[in-house]
Order: structure tokens, then sequence, then C-alpha cells
């Protein structure tokens, strides 16, 4: 399966950062081969989304505004990140050849003594966006057939005492349109689309004596369904 990568399709996600003085957050890119016996993954840089916006803006590559007018932005109080990367690829499943995906992460806090009680995580809620496309069949409009939306805020509860995890499936589809009837379509029509189509979620405890830095309180995956 060849690599996909997600921002050919519009895509973009932001995560509301959390206190570094409970949650060390970090984004990351892996890489993998099949069983994951050989591992290496790239830290991708996370900046305030805003900053972001009028950075692309100014190199003529803005990101939608479907994006961008989110509510979430518009809440001065709390600083939103987004990742600062042209790429974000994803290839391939557990036992591919090659497999990569991006995954983000919510560690412990990793500032020793002036970390918050380990307590507080219990109030912390992770929370992250993501912009899905899809096709409109209602719209005869072909330049506007492809439409975007923020999918329903991921909100992932944590818990001190145990490990979660949600496994986010997305899929690229092309869709092939034609109009034998009505003749409002020229021709056929092809789009391709990157659509979340599922998720699964699991949790497990930690293994007794873990340094509170090593622990994932939180972990979203971004995958490809490769069925």
């Amino acid at each position: 399966m060849e690599a996909l990568d997600f921002m050919d399709y519009g895509f973009m996600f932001a995560i509301v950062e959390p206190d570094d003085k409970l949650i060390n957050l970090e984004v990351r890119q892996n890489y993998l081969n099949a069983g994951y016996t050989n591992f290496r993954f790239d830290k991708i840089e996370m900046v305030r989304c805003q900053d972001l916006f009028e950075k692309l803006a100014a190199e003529g590559r803005p990101v939608r505004p479907e994006f961008t007018s989110n509510y979430l932005f518009q809440q001065t109080a709390r600083n939103v990140v987004c990742p600062d990367v042209d790429k974000v690829m994803a290839q391939g499943e557990f036992y591919s050849p090659d497999f990569q995906h991006v995954s983000i992460h919510a560690f412990g806090c990793n500032l020793g003594d002036e970390c918050r009680p380990e307590a507080d995580i219990y109030n912390f809620n992770l929370e992250s966006l993501f912009l899905n496309s899809y096709v409109d069949l209602n719209e005869l409009d072909r330049e506007k057939m492809v439409k975007y939306d923020v999918e329903s805020k991921h909100f992932m509860a944590l818990d001190p005492t145990v490990s979660k995890t949600s496994d986010l499936f997305f899929m690229k589809s092309l869709i092939n349109l034609e109009d034998r009837i009505f003749k409002l379509l020229h021709g056929e029509e092809n789009f391709s689309i990157l659509e979340q189509i599922n998720s699964f979620d699991y949790f497990r405890g930690f293994a007794p004596n873990t340094p509170r830095a090593d622990k994932w309180y939180g972990s979203y995956y971004l995958r490809i369904d490769a069925n």
C-alpha cells in the first residue's frame, strides 16, 4: 500500500495545549516495519494555530476556513496548537512491510518538583479537532461538491491510573459521478477525499513503579484503514 499524505486532502488537526506542569504533550510521525522490529519516529513541532494560519496564508497556502473559523480558536484564554509540518503521512498496518502513522501522546509531567499533583489529571481532558472531507451529492456545482467539516471534538477524559488509547482510522475514497439523466454534470467527475471512517478505543493499566514522565495517560493514533 502506498504512503498517503493527509495534507494533500486539506487535512488539519489541532490540540488544546495542556499545562506542562501536568501533561507533557508529544506528537510523532512514526515509522515501523512488520511487527515493530524496527521503530523510529520524528517529533512533530506543534505551534500556536493562529500563528500557523497567518504564516500559511502569507505563503499562499491557507488552511480551510471550515477549520480556522471553529469557535475553539476564538477562545483566547486557551492555547490551541497545530502541526507545523508540510506532510502528515500514513501507510499500511501493523503487519505491513512499511507502517507509518501519526500519534498524539499525553505523557506525564517531566518537570520534577515543579509538577502539579498527579491526581489533578482527573480534571483534565485531552481535546482534539480533526478536519474531514466528503462529497455532497446534493450539490450540483462540481466546484463545490467536495465539502469540509470539523469532526466533533474528541474529548479523552484522562485517568492517572490507566493509559487510554483511541485509534482513528481514515480512508482515501475515489468517487466517480456521471449524470445520464438530467445532464447537470458534463461527462464524468472524479473526486478524491480523505474521511474518518471509524475509531477503536481501549485502555490498560501501568506497570508497577512506572516513572510519571514515562506514563502515556492518553494517546490518539491517526492511521489508514487497510481493509
